[in-house]
């Protein structure tokens, strides 16, 4: 679910998979990947990462790229 798609990027070669929640102002770019289940929170900039299922990140969290968040983590 994206909360608002006129305000949020998301670049093409992002993975998103199914039962993702991703609110309002939120930037993905790169070779990103999100599990299942996971919850993006407002202006959170994501890029390149790997993001674990069941993880809520943000919100105003920066994940810079190389970085892998395990499943069920919180930022």
């Amino acid at each position: 679910v994206i909360y608002s798609p006129n305000s949020t990027y998301i670049e093409k070669n992002v993975i998103i998979e199914s039962g993702t929640v991703i609110e309002p102002n939120c930037y993905i770019a790169g070779n990103t990947f999100i599990g299942s289940k996971s919850h993006i929170k407002s202006f959170s900039h994501i890029d390149n990462a790997i993001i674990e299922e069941h993880t809520v990140i943000g919100p105003f969290a920066r994940i810079r790229a190389g970085s892998v968040i395990k499943h069920n983590s919180h930022i």
